[in-house]
């Protein structure tokens, strides 16, 4: 009888698959599971896997391992199980009964390896479970033997980082295998932080599997890994290995996709070769479509394996078998109509879409074209190679739209800005509308950004589209850094989108106005709450998240707090509802900080920092980590905590971004500071956070500095004036000092000075402080604080009336 010991032995140590190690198990010991088929294409490890498997298992007496790759006929499957077990056959009796009557003894699990080729016998395999009731059958295919008994388990690729700055990139067994092998052919290959990134985007490009892992490790002996990924993105040439020892199905990643290529039928070969042309998958409607696919078709692909299918009913290839297919697909002379038939399907697709996404099923179409947007970037991409004007015309508009609403405008405006030049007039010709729309909708951080804009104007002027004449006018505002100018474009675009009755663009203007009205924080309101009126009339939500964080600013930089909360709330939902992560975790960040922290609700305030740190770790967003660091820092700091305040928001300062997040995190340094007695560095990180305190937060942030600065002056010897703002702070009444009631240093604080001044001109000094104007202390600030430094106060001073940026507003929305 065999043992697992009699399994083949193998060359290397076995890397990861604990999950379907564990699944194979589970199914194997189900009574009801006797046949169970692991399906995966060529090289996606599926050998290895049943061998590992069998090893692990001890709820047999024995396993045997049967190689059924080198057969060429279904007859021989038979003789060579037999062989395998070293069943002696009786001359001249039935070999079939006989294995039949020797199985039937034992409980046995018996691995059939590579039986895709042999499908027309494998009813011997549902006669052998009614004869042998205690055998079990492990078999490895690449298509499904579509038996009564059998079960299936899909066999994918080895888990891969989903980012290329994954921290943990070690852990992924892609990653492992990579190593593993690199290490084999070059023995001081080591996995650097350096290397990681390309690494991780060579197991992307191979979806994990790992014939195309080793095969690619087996090159860094003479090329380094940025280059196996290169080559390996443009072609399956690299993806090969010089080893004497290994079966030819494994010498090359063609090798081991050839054989199902040859076993499908003239026409699914047609439709395997033309699926090549989608990109990111694909609906049947679309495959029916572009390739004239059948839903039989589809089921015998993926039958085959040469397709997966998700709970979506999304159609997926592998990308290495994609681009075995796309080489098929070059050998004929249907490429370019097949290519043509799938940008004319994408443009229409979009172009349908238009009207849905900016009025009320903006969410449900937003998720369908970003669902296709791989398909749509290559329709696009073709389109523009080709000059076919006709269908970038169909695809301008709900392009644009998409990527406003999804915000992807950095990608797409790339895209426009790469289509400029195929489309641009010769010597002499006149200027194209299309051509125009392009340079409009361009990357404005190009070189030259204005003057494309200037020149799209008047291209749209000479056309008559008050529509297009009106979005230049706005995107032309944005090239413009004076304020009353800059609103005086703007007014012009919203007075032509006003007579078009266009709310979608004149919501967009108004918000574009509201971050020009830096000089009046009540036209900031003004336009933020007509903006946000708009899109809730025509179910633009997503607009409605920016707009409702624009109106959520106003209210809590005048201490309207519920009102704030509210409306925070509301924007993290619809960001729950849209998708979009990033409106969620700086929803959270915002509600945190500026309701929840200032009310004084330290447990809420930290459960939203620490949603918002999750969220943006998770999507790499570092803005918002940063923040969210920030405000847990300075959450410690208010606790007492300041050695843990002082190191998360120096850790939130220097975090990539704006510098309007990293204020807050400095004005959190001054908190810890004071905590830790430094009072020449409070006065510094003070001084770092005051324009954005002040221009940015308010009456709110006004009140925030003022503890601190209270702090800095009694420890200089002004105890009067110390008291007279920490009086100001908290009897304000936009009563915005929850937060200073939870500092027990600031309570000490008080305690200080009154028996420093007596009680009768403590509370003279208090009285005084509580009849302040708040902006006139505010800008007493930086000059009252002159105690260390006064060059560096003095420098950080003159920057004090600068506006906010334009890209700082967006981003505090």
């Amino acid at each position: 009888m065999p043992s697992t010991a009699a399994l083949p032995a193998q060359p290397t140590p076995f890397v990861g698959r604990e999950a379907e190690l564990d699944e194979i198990a589970a199914l194997l010991a189900n009574p009801a599971c006797r046949l169970l088929t692991l399906v995966g294409p060529g090289g996606i490890g599926k050998t290895r896997l049943a061998i590992e498997a069998a090893r692990r298992i001890t709820l047999y007496d024995g396993a045997c391992f049967v190689p059924l790759q080198p057969l060429t006929a279904s007859e021989f499957i038979v003789p060579t199980i037999a062989e395998a077990l070293g069943l002696r056959a009786i001359p001249g009796g039935d070999l079939q009964q006989q294995l039949f009557d020797y199985l039937c003894q034992w409980s046995l699990l018996l691995i059939l390896d590579n039986l895709e080729q042999l499908l027309d016998g494998v009813q011997v395999l549902s006669d052998l479970l009614v004869a042998a009731p205690e055998v079990r059958l492990l078999v490895t295919s690449q298509e499904r033997l579509n038996l009564r008994e059998e079960w299936v388990l899909d066999v994918d690729g080895l888990s891969y980082p989903a980012s290329e700055t994954d921290r943990y990139a070690d852990d992924y067994s892609a990653v492992q295998l990579f190593t593993q092998h690199a290490r084999r052919v070059k023995n001081d290959f080591r996995l650097t932080d350096e290397l990681k990134p390309a690494v991780i985007r060579l197991c992307h490009l191979v979806g994990g599997m790992p014939l195309a892992i080793e095969l690619a490790a087996s090159c860094v002996r003479g090329l380094t890994c940025d280059t196996i990924a290169e080559e390996v993105s443009h072609s399956l040439d690299i993806l090969e290995t010089p080893a004497r020892n290994i079966e030819s199905r494994h010498q090359n990643i063609r090798a081991a996709f050839e054989p199902t290529w040859k076993r499908l039928t003239e026409d699914e070969r047609q439709v395997f070769a033309k699926l090549s042309v989608f990109r990111g998958g694909f609906m049947r409607e679309a495959a029916a479509g572009v390739v004239g696919a059948t839903l039989r078709t589809l089921t015998s692909l993926l039958d085959h394996s040469l397709l997966r299918v998700d709970d979506n009913n999304r159609y997926d290839l592998h990308e290495l078998l994609r681009q075995f297919a796309e080489e098929k697909l070059r050998a004929t002379d249907e490429y370019e109509s097949t290519q043509a038939a799938h940008s004319a399907h994408y443009a229409v697709f979009l172009n349908q879409r238009v009207e849905d996404l900016i009025g009320s099923r903006q969410i449900a179409a937003i998720a369908e074209v970003n669902s296709v947007f791989e398909n749509v970037r290559t329709a696009w991409n073709w389109a523009s190679a080709q000059n076919r004007k006709d269908i970038i015309e169909q695809m301008i508009d709900g392009l644009w739209v998409f990527a406003h609403l999804r915000d992807r405008l950095i990608e797409v405006a790339e895209m426009f800005s790469d289509s400029q030049q195929p489309f641009a007039p010769e010597f002499g010709q006149e200027p194209d509308r299309l051509w125009g729309k392009l340079l409009a909708r361009g990357d404005d951080q190009s070189e030259g950004f204005q003057a494309k804009i200037e020149t799209a104007l008047q291209i749209a002027r000479h056309y008559g589209e008050p529509a297009e004449i009106a979005f230049c006018l706005m995107r032309l505002s944005q090239t413009v850094h004076d304020e009353a100018t800059a609103i005086n474009i703007l007014e012009q675009s919203l007075a032509i989108y006003r007579q078009l009755d266009n709310r979608f663009s004149m919501a967009d203007v108004l918000f574009e106005m509201m971050g020009r009205f830096q000089s009046s924080w009540a036209d900031w309101s003004r336009y933020g709450e007509e903006s946000l009126r708009l899109r809730r009339e025509i179910g633009d939500w997503v607009g409605a998240a920016w707009s409702i964080a624009a109106v959520a600013l106003s209210e809590a930089r005048v201490g309207r707090f519920r009102r704030a909360e509210e409306l925070w709330l509301e924007r993290i939902a619809l960001g729950h509802e849209i998708g979009n992560p990033y409106l969620v975790a700086l929803g959270n960040a915002h509600l945190g900080h500026q309701v929840y922290f200032i009310l004084g609700d330290l447990s809420k305030a930290r459960a939203a920092a620490e949603e918002a740190l999750r969220i943006a770790r998770q999507f790499g967003n570092s803005n918002t980590a940063g923040w969210a660091l920030g405000l847990l820092g300075i959450i410690a700091s208010v606790e007492g905590n300041y050695q843990e305040g002082e190191r998360l928001c120096r850790q939130a300062a220097s975090a990539k971004g704006l510098e309007l997040m990293n204020e807050t995190a400095w004005w959190g340094l001054s908190l810890a500071a004071c905590g830790l007695r430094d009072y020449e560095t409070a006065c510094d990180c003070l001084m770092k956070s005051l324009r954005t305190m002040i221009d940015g937060r308010g009456l709110t942030g006004m009140i925030a500095c003022l503890p601190v600065a209270a702090m800095i002056l009694f420890y200089h010897g002004n105890a009067v004036r110390a008291v007279e703002w920490i009086a100001l702070a908290f009897t304000h009444p936009i009563r915005a000092a929850g937060w200073m009631q939870e500092w027990s240093l600031l309570s000490d604080l008080r305690h200080d000075l009154e028996q420093t001044l007596g009680p009768e001109a403590y509370a003279a000094a208090w009285e005084i402080g509580a009849r302040l104007d708040l902006q006139v202390v505010a800008a007493q600030i930086p000059h009252s604080i002159q105690i260390v430094r006064p060059t560096v106060i003095e420098q950080e001073n003159s920057t004090r009336e600068e506006k906010l940026t334009r890209r700082e507003l967006e981003i505090m929305c």
